[in-house]
């Protein structure tokens, strides 16, 4: 059977060559951003990428305040971190006579537009460099990228594979065995469920047994529903929820005048238990 039988395989099989390919070509982009840097050395960018960003930095502060007829202060202030950043570059750094060339056109008596312009084209080369550094870690991220796109589809692949081998290994099971010797162990054990459920609902508070069901909701194999809000406050907080559940059933079914004898706060109980006694004797072990 041809592959254009089979679109679906087709696909994936696409999917997966576009993901080896921007591998490749990441790994291979980031291989020739290496080259790049290697070329000059990591740590002689590493100096002019420090210098350049220290004087972007005082030229983002100062630049619009020492261009024209500026405050002279701020203007001496400029001049002076400048020359400090240019004196404190070692004899050997690259690029640093474009630094100092830098240095010589911002120690004018006045800066203006153009002198910013020509500051700016000397340190196209110096920007060079730094691009080496950035370009560097682009790739390097681009890489990464790849890489973990490449590996999450491997994992969902593993996944995919070891889902359809656990099909495979029910395929091969005997649906028609005989499932009678499970039956009676399964329904012994239902029953000695129940019958301690029932023991518990009877000899617990009623305040107690509500505590449980409210905590069942942690565990969704347990279907019971949360108790209403205004039966659970009742429960919590009035002597009566001392009671078991069926007691409180039975007080619900007295008449206020009976009650009283019972409870102190007859109306509370009829307002909130009588209400609910659908829900109470809803909750057994079926």
């Amino acid at each position: 059977m041809s592959d254009a039988a089979h679109p679906a395989t087709d696909d994936a099989r696409a999917a997966a060559d576009a993901l080896v390919e921007d591998l490749t070509d990441a790994h291979n982009a980031l291989q020739r951003a290496r080259d790049r840097v290697d070329a000059v050395g990591e740590d002689d960018l590493r100096a002019v990428a420090d210098t350049y960003e220290d004087l972007t930095r005082l030229f983002d502060r100062y630049e619009e305040a020492v261009t024209g007829d500026g405050d002279f202060q701020t203007f001496i202030e400029f001049q002076g971190k400048i020359a400090a950043v240019t004196e404190e570059l070692p004899e050997d750094v690259r690029r640093r006579d474009v630094f100092e060339r830098v240095d010589d056109r911002l120690q004018q008596r006045r800066l203006t537009e153009s002198d910013w312009q020509s500051v700016r084209s000397a340190l196209e080369p110096v920007r060079d460099d730094v691009d080496r550094l950035e370009a560097r870690d682009e790739a390097r991220k681009r890489y990464e990228d790849a890489r973990f796109t490449a590996r999450r589809r491997i994992d969902a692949l593993e996944d995919r594979i070891a889902d359809l081998e656990g099909l495979q290994r029910l395929g091969d099971a005997d649906l028609e065995a005989p499932t009678e010797r499970l039956r009676d162990p399964i329904e012994a054990y239902n029953d000695r469920v129940r019958d301690a459920f029932d023991e518990f609902r009877r000899s617990v508070s009623a305040r107690d047994f509500l505590d449980f069901v409210v905590k069942t909701r942690a565990y969704p194999l347990v279907g019971f529903e949360s108790p209403p809000d205004d039966l659970h406050e009742y429960v919590a907080s009035h002597e009566a929820g001392e009671e078991p559940v069926d007691q409180l059933l039975e007080y619900a079914d007295y008449s206020k005048s009976k009650l009283d004898h019972y409870v102190a706060d007859p109306e509370a109980l009829k307002r909130n238990v009588s209400t609910r006694r659908t829900y109470l004797r809803r909750l057994g072990a079926e």
